[in-house]
């Protein structure tokens, strides 16, 4: 290693060993999450969150529907149409279990079929767990059409509810053969429980809430108490007849009706548990760093010099506000969306109107302008004077024109600087 600082830290390696059938409990934990794991059986049998207060018993396993083929109304790329009761997946006596343990994170690696494996992953620093997913190439000898949920079971006592996220804004409560505005005649009980989902799937009972966060969109349900169930995965050999004229059997080389290996399918997933009470913000805010990652990018250097911080946000921003759009329309003006993460009654704590102050966006520059304008920053709302302060009600979208000009010369050269950064973007 060369130009290493004197007073740096070398990495940690972390270590990687199988588990023993023998091995009764195993315990992976960073942090506040831990996870619990039976070496007999290879299968999750507990989470808590030391945070919150919350243990409960708790594990994750995988479901193959048969599709459904010849009888009446075929699963396809647009019907989801089960064939027969649930099956679970036929994974063997005992699952292979590898655990991993280093400095940043813990890790339990899952194999429940050679073309199905699972990690789960805590860190220290976050209060969720993350399940990542490799699915494929699902295999169709028996020629059955096959899709592949994952189902995590836990004690939470949710009965016949549970709650789907409607575009990542609200959540929408469902029950199970159940809707709202007419008496439903169940002749689908797997299938007409499968709500579409974008970002999120949450159970709660008076004491405590579990969640899914997703990386994409995907159909689930929680068709028994305590369970959250969502889609990963699908090979189909039959059309359903709307349109496409064509089964959904994508293939690695590209053809359909041949014998190539099917599509492998990745994912991460968060999983979170915490309090009736905190789980609300936990799951937003989980929800936002799935929806919106961190972007890293380096650059290259020719010291080990210490870079002086700076940061596009002066002072403090609420925690119940993301900043949906921040673009810079030209170089005296920016376009912003303010979004409201929480809706009405869901958070005690996050739930409220919360005030923006659009300068604190804008540090090194000052405001000369704000215009309302619609969500499509097409039509103007008005203008707002006197004060650069604006509020944001629970699930409310704002959006402004923001027109600026350089601060003062007083201003210091960190303040400019983070503000001709911010208004590059």
């Amino acid at each position: 290693f060369q130009n290493i600082p004197q007073n740096a830290t070398l990495a940690q390696r972390s270590k990687t060993r199988a588990v023993s059938p023998n091995e009764a409990s195993i315990k992976i934990s960073d942090g506040n999450i831990g996870l619990t794991f039976d070496g007999s059986s290879g299968l999750m049998r507990g989470m808590e969150n030391q945070k919150y207060g919350i243990q409960m018993e708790s594990s994750i396993d995988f479901l193959v529907y048969n599709s459904s083929n010849g009888q009446g109304q075929n699963s396809g790329a647009y019907i989801f149409r089960p064939e027969g009761t649930l099956p679970l997946l036929n994974r063997g006596d005992k699952l292979n279990l590898t655990v991993v343990e280093g400095p940043l994170f813990s890790e339990m690696r899952q194999t429940f079929a050679p073309w199905l494996h699972l990690s789960t992953r805590v860190y220290g620093n976050r209060d969720w767990a993350e399940l990542m997913w490799r699915v494929g190439p699902i295999p169709f000898a028996d020629n059955l059409g096959k899709e592949i949920s994952m189902r995590v079971s836990s004690s939470v006592s949710s009965g016949d509810e549970f709650y789907t996220d409607s575009n990542g804004r609200d959540m929408l409560k469902r029950v199970v053969n159940y809707r709202p505005t007419w008496d439903l005649q169940v002749s689908e009980p797997v299938a007409g429980n499968y709500y579409p989902l974008t970002a999120a799937l949450a159970i709660h009972d008076d004491k405590s809430e579990m969640a899914v966060l997703l990386d994409r969109a995907c159909g689930g349900t929680s068709l028994n108490s305590g369970d959250l169930e969502f889609m990963v995965h699908r090979r189909i050999l039959a059309d359903d007849a709307r349109g496409v004229g064509e089964a959904l059997n994508e293939t690695e080389c590209g053809c359909r009706d041949c014998h190539c290996a099917g599509l492998r399918v990745a994912g991460t997933t968060g999983l979170v548990l915490a309090s009736a009470t905190d789980g609300p913000g936990l799951r937003r805010q989980v929800q936002a760093r799935k929806e919106s990652p961190l972007v890293t990018a380096f650059r290259a250097i020719t010291s080990m010099d210490r870079v002086s911080p700076l940061s596009g946000i002066q002072g403090k921003f609420p925690d119940n506000v993301s900043v949906m759009t921040f673009h810079a329309q030209d170089a005296a003006s920016i376009l912003i969306r303010l979004a409201h993460m929480y809706q009405a009654m869901e958070s005690s704590s996050h739930s409220r109107t919360a005030k923006v102050d659009l300068q604190s966006l804008l540090p090194g520059k000052q405001i000369t302008e704000i215009h309302e304008k619609s969500l499509s920053a097409n039509q103007d709302l008005g203008s707002i004077t006197g004060t650069t302060v604006v509020s944001v009600d629970p699930m409310q979208i704002r959006t402004f024109v923001v027109k600026h000009k350089p601060a003062s010369s007083s201003s210091s050269s960190s303040s400019s600087l983070a503000g001709g950064l911010a208004a590059a973007f």
